[in-house]
């Protein structure tokens, strides 16, 4: 059976060209999230908040010792594709699939079930200003304005392309808020990981048993001999802890009101590797009690280390609960090339 938002693109575009519009369908466009787009710059204000400047500490982690075994009972994971489909006239018509996941680990038999997940959501991201949008709801295509925070966007495809693919990815954040909150009603024993920063979460407001973990370093809070030792950090030590400023990143959406705690970890041995090998960022919410086991929290995240996730080339910053996380959802989301299939 063809799916709706197939059939009502396809009438859509039949109408747009008997309306004197011309419409490109593209069958071999990249993801969106491939294309390269020039990210905000970071305020490197941050504020110090266990030294008065940024150091090296021993976790106290252990192979073997008790102390050491990890408190994550909990791991959300999200996923989203966004892919060109067609232009109408210079417009681009993106077809968006995301969905998210939260896997709980059984504390006896280490095993990983489901404990939510969001069921695969999937729209038509279009700039409103300038395609028939109400066209598009009436043919029953689930549609989705990307420029509903910038209505003064350039009738430039590249441009238009760019705001496509940040709406997927806050349309997935907001995914990931909506089981945080389930998670959160629910009161489980245990913590909570979830996979990337908390500070870009939208209207995410709780404080909780929950710890953000960061593999990828676009972002630098740091430059000279602070971030020299961030990128010299040793095995299973952590930096010292800071608060990120407030409206670090002006990305829409994020939780900028917020002061949340972060600190690098080294969970792998570095020597003979990249500076980033087994790196990670982590961010807490802004409770002094979870700052206070920011050890104890590193020290899980070391104990995180293994079973390894490989063969993914990211296994020495994938921690293996978010890969079985990831690995459940991309086995649930449709081809997603399956929409230029059926558009002639």
């Amino acid at each position: 059976m063809v799916n709706p938002l197939v059939t009502g693109v396809r009438e859509f575009l039949a109408r747009q060209e008997r309306a004197g519009r011309t419409c490109t369908i593209v069958r071999q466009a990249d993801p969106e999230e491939t294309l390269h787009t020039e990210s905000e710059p970071f305020d490197r204000a941050v504020h110090l908040v266990e030294t008065g400047a940024l150091e090296a500490r021993d976790t106290g982690y252990r192979p073997g010792e008790g102390g050491s075994a990890s408190g994550f009972r909990f791991f959300l994971d999200g996923v989203q594709y966004s892919h060109l489909i067609c232009y109408v006239d210079n417009v681009p018509l993106v077809h968006h699939l995301s969905a998210a996941a939260i896997l709980q680990r059984d504390p006896e038999t280490r095993t990983l079930r489901v404990w939510r997940w969001s069921g695969v959501r999937r729209h038509l991201l279009v700039p409103k200003a300038y395609v028939d949008y109400s066209l598009l709801e009436s043919l029953g295509v689930p549609v989705e304005n990307t420029m509903d925070e910038s209505e003064n966007a350039p009738r430039e495809a590249v441009a238009l392309r760019a705001l496509a693919h940040s709406k997927s990815q806050r349309m997935r954040r907001q995914i990931e808020v909506e089981l945080i909150r389930q998670w959160v009603a629910a009161r489980e024993e245990g913590w909570l990981m979830v996979d990337g920063p908390l500070m870009l979460l939208p209207e995410l407001d709780v404080r909780g048993r929950m710890v953000g973990v960061i593999k990828s370093f676009g972002a630098q809070f740091f430059d000279g001999e602070e971030q020299l030792r961030v990128m010299t950090l040793p095995k299973w030590h952590r930096t010292t802890a800071f608060q990120l400023p407030r409206g670090s990143r002006a990305d829409a959406g994020a939780a900028t009101a917020r002061h949340w705690y972060s600190w690098y970890v080294r969970i792998r041995d570095p020597r003979g590797s990249d500076t980033d090998h087994g790196l990670l960022r982590v961010e807490i919410p802004p409770d002094p009690e979870i700052l206070a086991q920011a050890d104890t929290i590193s020290r899980w995240l070391i104990a995180e280390r293994a079973p390894l996730s490989t063969p993914d080339p990211r296994w020495d910053n994938l921690l293996y609960p978010i890969h079985a996380c990831e690995q459940f959802l991309r086995s649930r989301l449709p081809e997603r090339r399956q929409v230029h299939l059926y558009l002639k």
